[in-house]
């Protein structure tokens, strides 16, 4: 069932946004994946429900304990048989605290999943990155004011060197590219070393052909 109306739409957010936050943590443990959409829906309504579990009984008590202590308490604090069967003219008259129950909910249920993520991973302080080792190497351990100097091996026994001037990020590496500029060499499987006249600017090499990247960093051209 898709729900359509805003009311609906909050109120499937509202549920299953513990499993979506715990799901945005365990991609600090775990490497990407591919899996299907039935188990990646599966987890986060899993782990939605049992936060929703945790949570009501918590929201449940402080709501009692605010009709028992604070001004007006029976008033205002609907309980949760007002929120199951009050009919919209109560609904309207409670908006406040309809919406303060309703922001407590959401405030303990994303926290219940941060404290479930925390239990399971307490011993693993470790993380995991979602960045690929290309961008990690071309870009962040590159020195102030250099770029990366390159030579890659090719499966077919031929390696190019040159300057990286653009490279795909991408985790997997069939949707890799990589992209050199001058100055751009080429050496056979023979061995036989063949620099590129000034005509030719870039080679294209794709990232599933790739067999090893060597770097090294220089500064950069003047002028660049």
């Amino acid at each position: 069932m898709i729900p359509t109306t805003a009311l609906a739409l909050l109120s499937f957010f509202v549920l299953v946004a513990p499993g979506l936050l715990f799901d945005l943590l365990l991609s600090k443990k775990q490497a990407e994946r591919s899996e299907t959409a039935f188990r990646e829906a599966g987890r986060v309504v899993l782990v939605s429900a049992w936060c929703s579990l945790v949570s009501v009984p918590i929201v449940l008590g402080v709501g009692a304990a605010l009709r028992a202590w604070a001004p007006n308490g029976q008033d205002w604090v609907p309980t949760a048989r007002d929120l199951v069967i009050g009919e919209r003219v109560y609904l309207a008259d409670h908006l406040a605290g309809i919406s303060l129950t309703g922001v407590l909910f959401v405030a303990t249920s994303l926290a219940v999943s941060k404290l479930t993520y925390w239990v399971i991973y307490r011993a693993d302080p470790g993380q995991v990155s979602q960045v690929s080792v290309w961008r990690k190497v071309f870009r962040d351990d590159a020195p102030p004011g250099a770029s990366p100097l390159v030579r890659v091996k090719m499966q077919s026994g031929t390696s190019w060197s040159g300057r990286v001037a653009h490279y795909s990020p991408d985790l997997e590496i069939a949707d890799r590219e990589i992209v050199l500029s001058s100055p751009i060499a080429m050496k056979g499987p023979s061995g036989k070393s063949n620099e590129l006249s000034g005509n030719w600017s870039r080679v294209i090499l794709r990232g599933d052909q790739i067999d090893s990247i060597a770097v090294q960093y220089q500064a950069h051209p003047s002028g660049r």
